[in-house]
């Protein structure tokens, strides 16, 4: 959420206490749990029960009052059918926590950003039903009776208005009716969200679903919180540079009635004052500073005042309620009607009794000399919730007008500080400790670093006694990944020293001992392109991998199963903090066992043992026999430091570092799980004629995480070097792997939409594509070289995509419209890849050798034949090359995206004509026919084994095929709805295609036909199978009105290229006319009077039998 619009959100969260006593209007959910029992609530903020057409993006999310992380310990969630009042879902939420702005979101896995715990399709009914959340009570379980007992929230709601379910608005929200999903709200899509009313109660409202996100509230009053608060102040050291205070408030709230003070530290008195004037901008800011300027103010100093107004050392900037005669210079300090107040200064003249006065028991905001020089600003990170304290502000550069230059948790590493004190007990009780040493902590890295560090560098604190010492546990957080590297570095020499340091008066002797106990530091986790906790902490060159899996032992014990974890360093007492191992059942696709690594080390090699009891040498972690499955079945490794892992789970990639799928048995189908943890590859099997004793799935092959070709067969080998058939373990090629599943969950899905090679920078072009007006800033560009796999430029993104999304990178001679970005160099022609990474531009330096790490998109190419293996292995591991081939259209193309989503698939791609800035050229259902190829195969069985597979494969046949012969640009992504099925000894393909107009659907057509009626087999992953001409062919269909007359020209051609089914249906045609008329005939003959001198009295029996 953007500070400038969480501070309407918090106005309105920190009303709640006052209100939920009373839910609101007449279609408001209800609560039991009131303002009397906690200031802080967990609350039903968003329901999405009903989606247009199949319900694929159903959603609850729950919002918790504080705005951060809580624990959602003994909530537990129930979905109720109004038809019988009864449970039909019931979710623990134990084990879970808000995220960091205080959501938590339950739905189907195509909700994005995705939910934290995942619902099948159409879980969520439409209506008349009830959701209800609990806190107490129970036990809940499916089936139940609704009840109220424990209730915390609950809202009762509807899609149609005569439905009823007045048992459930009875108990959950009595007094209240239900609520209505107006259908009719939103052309796409619409959700139930939760909003201050007008009469001040909470109430729900239709709206645009906005799932993970601020609610597209109406309201924009402000209840209970001050009317504005202290943003920026910016000191100069010159008075030719710019100084100025900016507030911030509500948007377009007028602040008149708000007195700005000046103070000395040094007399503690008054010295300039002035009343506020004016209202605030769009984005909630009002700024104050010198008339003249470059830089537009809301609000100028008087006409009087000198240069330099903010005083160095030690001052106060403050804001009050009333009128600036009421502080004229030399006025004493005084906090009546004083809405905020910052105290700033160097750290050796602080003067405590400006502090007390202006902010007691908090801390000055201590200026370095560096953050000095040239000017600076002393920056507010937190947007509303801490008011009078100099923990919410950072040292920044200036940002008149605009967001503050702030640390953000993208960059963030977890920190222990442990103390040795006398009488740890008398420390803790304090609640004011962790505040006082944070800031003693901020103070102490500033002196070693000088890098402008203090308190809100420091966030998520927590204090604790361990034995005689005191442990203090936060999140080091930064402005960048060099900077954490800068700010982690002087932590840990300040740890080291092993000074005494003076914490509020009390001595404490810093332990580097306890930091060390913990084993091996992870390297600061630079979330750049990761979830605020899901990336590995450890460096580019080691990884923790799957190196070893014996599921399935001889005889029925299965006692001697064991998981062989690895550390790539192979180093000892390597901390395993925040990596979580999964297993998962591939007949349900959902958990069965979870494991927690949090406080193990690895062993000697790297290694990593959990198993059986009879496993030697010891695991770690003991199993009960018979616990990890046969197959089909996977195992996981995640990193993440939430807890977002739970038996029952399904699967999920969210923080996935490693994974193989594996089975006992040939025929198994893991579709579900290889889709998730491995796409595009065949699950492992476990064969047990390897050896006479028992065996195992051993990395063999390479170091590539979520690679199954890593594996090989062999022997067990626990806790030693895998014993390899034919190879060895090689070094990685490649940096590790980081699925862009592990990206920021609120990341913006920007895709490359669009590349054009040419034949030289005027005219080549590259094309992004994402939601309006994103900013790409810390999006990088990178191409690579397909000669030796590394990187030939790369190109740090910078702007806004367009009002249509798109963002074109090009060159302004010979690209219209002008581009928005320069391309500094000419695209090569390929085998090459195009790369869209997310992280710090220093990171993706030029000569990078290809990697995942950070990967949002990419594209690998070829204009040829010729094909780069790596770049495919590890860009579009499973997929061959996209072919820009200008043949195809007789000039100029370009490779354009035409399939929404898929990241890392060049099949989405298809050759088309350029069009930059503009929607891509792509095949429509305008235009389309339905095809049919029937195959004839020994073992129709054993492709439904790997139906993945063989369809793309079959489907990259076909296209390629008829591609070869027209030359007509047809590619995969032309074929819609393409599945095929066993029918004996038969494989039916079926499905549609595709065409960007009826022309050219007319070429595929024909050439479609060629290609059956000139091929007797084809050739399918090395197989070759016969084509069943009696049962293949196409059917067109067009969906628009009827095109155009054709041509002479054209309708000649047509006319003389009938196909079989059009001359068949002529010929029935004709011979019904025919059998029509020899009826006809023949009735009329019988019923015409007859020669009166030849008539003969006939039977009439024998006249019906002739008719």
């Amino acid at each position: 959420m953007a500070p400038e619009t969480s501070f309407i959100y918090i106005a309105l969260m920190w009303t709640l206490p006052y209100h939920m006593d009373s839910q609101g209007l007449s279609n408001e959910a209800g609560s039991q749990r009131t303002s009397q029992e906690t200031d802080q609530q967990l609350l039903i903020n968003e329901v999405n029960p009903d989606n247009p057409g199949l319900d694929t993006k159903e959603y609850v999310e729950l919002y918790h009052t504080s705005g951060g992380r809580v624990s959602l310990d003994g909530y537990v969630m129930v979905l109720y059918n109004g038809n019988g009042n009864i449970a039909y879902k019931v979710l623990n939420l134990t084990g879970h926590m808000t995220n960091d702005k205080g959501f938590f979101l339950i739905g189907s896995s195509s909700v994005v950003p995705k939910p934290t715990i995942f619902l099948p399709s159409n879980t969520i009914q439409n209506g008349p039903d009830g959701i209800a959340l609990y806190c107490g009570g129970g036990p809940y379980r499916e089936g139940m009776k609704v009840t109220n007992v424990g209730l915390v929230d609950a809202i009762v709601h509807k899609s149609k208005k005569n439905d009823e379910a007045d048992i459930l608005l009875n108990v959950l929200t009595p007094g209240k009716e239900a609520f209505l999903e107006d259908a009719a709200f939103w052309t796409n899509d619409e959700s139930i969200e939760r909003c201050l009313g007008p009469d001040l109660q909470w109430t729900f409202q239709v709206a645009k679903p906005s799932p993970g996100k601020e609610n597209f509230c109406s309201s924009s009053r402000t209840f209970n919180l001050p009317r504005a608060v202290i943003n920026e102040v910016c000191t100069v050291a010159s008075p030719d540079e710019f100084e100025f205070i900016e507030l911030r408030g509500l948007p377009s709230t007028s602040f008149n009635g708000l007195v700005l003070v000046l103070m000395d530290g040094a007399t503690n008195t008054v010295y300039f004052s002035m009343d506020i004037i004016g209202k605030t901008s769009s984005n909630g800011l009002f700024l104050v500073g010198p008339a003249g300027s470059n830089i537009p103010v809301n609000q100028p100093f008087p006409v009087n005042t000198s240069r330099l107004l903010f005083w160095t050392s030690p001052a106060a900037v403050a804001l009050y309620s009333g009128d600036s005669s009421d502080f004229p210079p030399g006025t004493p300090l005084m906090d009546k009607l004083l809405i905020d107040a910052l105290v700033y200064g160097k750290q050796e003249a602080m003067d405590r009794e400006l502090l007390n006065f202006l902010t007691p028991r908090k801390s000055a905001f201590h200026q370095s000399n560096i953050s000095l020089q040239g000017g600076s600003s002393i920056s507010r990170c937190d947007c509303c919730q801490l008011v009078r304290d100099s923990a919410a502000y950072v040292s920044s550069s200036p940002t008149p007008g605009q967001s503050n230059d702030c640390p953000t948790r993208d960059f963030h590493q977890e920190i222990t500080y442990c103390l040795k004190v006398t009488e740890c007990s008398l420390w803790v009780p304090d609640s004011q400790i962790s505040y006082d040493i944070r800031f003693s902590l901020a103070g102490n890295i500033e002196n070693i670093c000088s890098c402008g560090v203090s308190m809100g560098y420091i966030k998520d604190s927590s204090v604790s006694c361990q034995g005689a010492g005191l442990v203090f546990k936060a999140l080091l957080i930064a402005k960048s990944s060099s900077q954490l590297q800068q700010l982690h570095s002087a932590f840990h020499t300040h740890v080291g020293r092993e000074e005494t340091i003076i914490i509020a008066g009390r001595s404490a002797v810093v332990d580097q001992d306890c930091l060390h106990a913990q084993g091996t530091t992870a390297k600061p986790s630079e979330r750049g392109p990761t979830s605020s906790s899901s990336r590995s902490p450890y460096s580019d060159q080691s990884e923790l991998l799957i190196n070893e899996l014996n599921a399935d032992n001889p005889g029925s014990q299965e006692d001697e199963e064991y998981i062989e974890l690895l550390h790539t360093a192979r180093t000892a007492n390597t901390t395993l903090d925040g990596y979580w191992l999964v297993l998962y059942n591939g007949n349900n696709n959902q958990a069965y066992k979870m494991l927690n690594l949090t406080g193990y080390q690895t062993g000697t090699g790297g290694y990593f043992l959990v198993g059986s009891a009879r496993v030697s040498p010891k695991p770690a972690i003991t199993l009960p026999p018979n616990t990890v499955q046969n197959g089909p079945d996977a195992v996981a490794l995640y990193y993440s430091w939430e807890p977002l892992y739970a038996e029952g789970m399904l699967v999920t990639d969210r923080g996935l570092v490693d994974a193989m799928v594996y089975t006992s048995r040939g025929l198994d189908s893991v579709e579900g799980l290889l889709q998730v943890l491995t796409p595009g590859q065949e699950v492992l099997l476990e064969d047990a004629v390897v050896g006479t004793g028992d065996e195992s799935l051993s990395r063999c092959h390479n170091l590539l995480p979520r690679n199954q070709i890593s594996y090989q067969v062999t022997i067990t080998t626990p806790l030693k070097d895998n014993v390899c058939l034919s190879s060895t373990v090689s070094p990685p090629t490649t940096l590790p792997t980081l699925h862009p599943a592990t990206l920021p969950l609120d990341l913006p899905q920007v895709v490359i939409n669009e590349l054009n090679t040419a034949n030289g920078l005027e005219t080549a072009f590259i094309e992004l594509r994402g939601p309006p007006h994103t900013n790409l800033s810390g999006f990088v560009v990178v191409l690579f070289d397909g000669l030796d796999n590394k990187a030939y430029a790369t190109i740090p993104l910078q702007g806004l995509t367009g009002a249509n999304g798109l963002f074109v990178i090009g060159s302004p001679s010979g690209i219209v419209p002008v581009p928005d970005q320069l391309l500094p160099v000419a695209v090569q022609r390929g085998p090459d890849a195009v790369a869209l990474y997310y992280g710090n531009p220093s990171g993706f330096p030029v000569r990078i050798p290809v990697s995942r790490k950070g990967l949002v998109d990419s594209l690998v190419y070829t204009s040829g034949d010729n094909t780069d293996k790596e770049l495919l292995d590890v860009l579009t591991p499973g997929y061959y090359m996209a072919h820009e081939d200008e043949s195809s259209l007789g000039g100029s193309t370009s490779l354009s995206r035409c399939s929404c989503c898929e990241v890392n698939v060049p099949s989405v791609y298809a050759i088309s004509a350029p069009t930059p800035g503009a929607k891509n050229d792509c095949p429509t259902a305008n235009f389309s026919m339905d095809i049919s190829l029937c195959l004839q195969t020994h073992n129709c069985t054993a492709w439904i084994e790997s139906y993945e597979k063989r369809l793309h494969d079959l489907k990259l046949v076909l296209t390629r095929s008829i591609e070869d012969q027209c030359h007509c640009g047809i590619s995969m992504v032309y074929l819609t709805g393409v599945i095929f099925t066993c029918n004996s000894r038969v494989l039916i393909l079926s499905g549609k295609v595709q065409a960007r107009s009826q022309e050219q659907l007319q070429t595929i057509r024909q050439e479609y036909w060629n290609f059956i009626s000139r091929h007797q087999f084809i050739y399918v992953a090395g197989n070759q199978v016969g084509i069943d001409k009696n049962c293949s062919g196409p059917h067109v269909t067009f969906s628009t009105p009827p095109a155009p007359v054709p041509s002479p020209v054209q309708a000649a051609e047509k006319t003389g290229s009938l196909a079989a089914w059009e001359i068949s249906v002529i010929v029935l045609g004709l011979l019904l006319i025919c059998l029509i008329a020899g009826l006809g005939s023949l009735y009329y003959m019988k019923r015409r009077p007859s020669n009166y001198t030849t008539i003969e009295m006939n039977n009439r029996r024998e006249n019906l039998v002739e008719f």
